[in-house]
């Protein structure tokens, strides 16, 4: 007999989102025509539109925490609520609060999803005794790029959230760009420096050490940054686990409470599919987070 598992991205069992527009009267007509790509987005990258919209998922037992989720693709691809892990945050309890970013191959960087994301995260406390949310609450998490600007968001307005959980988003883009990443041809600081036909360019504001620093989660992370934990696979063919080594050196040496999960020998993507090995061990880790246990050395 044949038994059929979902592994669909978007699991979300029989919950249905509320979706509202958080931002509006972006225009093309703004961007830097050369910033953007010439054959437009990639296919699976959702058309341009002047609102930007978030989903707000809301649970049958909600506990009064929030997951502000953003997700992941390269920072050209997918869309709002784009996860396999929605619907376990909403039986655990959670409000899921996930909004869509402007997109680099709009001609949008690094700062200006930060700009997006910020304002998203305002609307969050506008709305919060309506979604029957503690604001003080909110906890932000995100997947490969959305992992990145998970990152910059906390550690730019550290006191909007109590923790910050990075599914194998990059952790240091200068010691990234100084080693260089030779995936697609692309090596060093020309990965930052707006090279648009390459699916990859991406999002620094320009190409001096200020530019890369101003993406960098290494170069925002204060004593006040919020308790971070990430999940990444050792053998990662995109995201070099290094990065998630200095970031977490550097949060150790603050004093940060922090945690670096690493997966011996798992790649990109490690949480693909409700079942999945790394799905699990996110769930576990996630759970011990929100619930404050604090004891992350012995998490795994």
């Amino acid at each position: 007999s044949l038994h059929r598992l979902n592994l669909s991205g978007t699991a979300h069992g029989d919950y249905e989102p509320e979706t509202y527009t958080y931002s509006s009267h972006r225009s093309l007509e703004d961007r830097d025509p050369e910033m953007r790509w010439s054959e437009g987005c990639p296919s699976s990258s959702r058309p341009f539109d002047p609102d930007l919209k978030l989903d707000v998922w809301r649970p049958e037992d909600p506990n009064g925490q929030a997951i502000l989720y953003i997700h992941g693709g390269g920072w050209s691809l997918l869309d709002k609520s784009n996860s396999f892990h929605i619907r376990h945050m909403l039986e655990s309890g959670y409000t899921v609060v996930s909004p869509q970013y402007s997109l680099v191959c709009h001609g949008y960087n690094g700062v200006d999803m930060l700009d997006d994301l910020v304002a998203a995260r305002r609307y969050l406390s506008t709305r919060a005794e309506q979604w029957g949310v503690d604001d003080e609450r909110v906890t932000v998490v995100g997947t490969s790029s959305g992992g990145h600007l998970a990152l910059l968001l906390a550690y730019t307005h550290p006191s909007n959230f109590t923790n910050v959980y990075n599914l194998y988003g990059p952790g240091d883009f200068a010691e990234w760009f100084e080693k260089g990443w030779t995936a697609g041809g692309t090596a060093g600081l020309e990965f930052a420096c707006h090279n648009v036909e390459d699916w990859w360019s991406f999002v620094a504001p320009n190409c001096d050490p200020d530019g890369v620093d101003s993406v960098s989660p290494i170069s925002l992370v204060t004593g006040d940054s919020p308790r971070t934990v990430t999940l990444h696979g050792t053998s990662d063919s995109l995201i070099p686990f290094y990065l998630s080594e200095a970031l977490h050196a550097r949060l150790d040496e603050l004093g940060i409470e922090n945690s670096l999960i690493g997966l011996d020998g798992f790649d990109h993507g490690l949480d693909l599919g409700e079942a999945s090995v790394g799905s699990q061990i996110f769930r576990w880790t996630l759970a011990a987070m929100m619930n404050g246990d604090g004891i992350f050395e012995d998490m795994i």
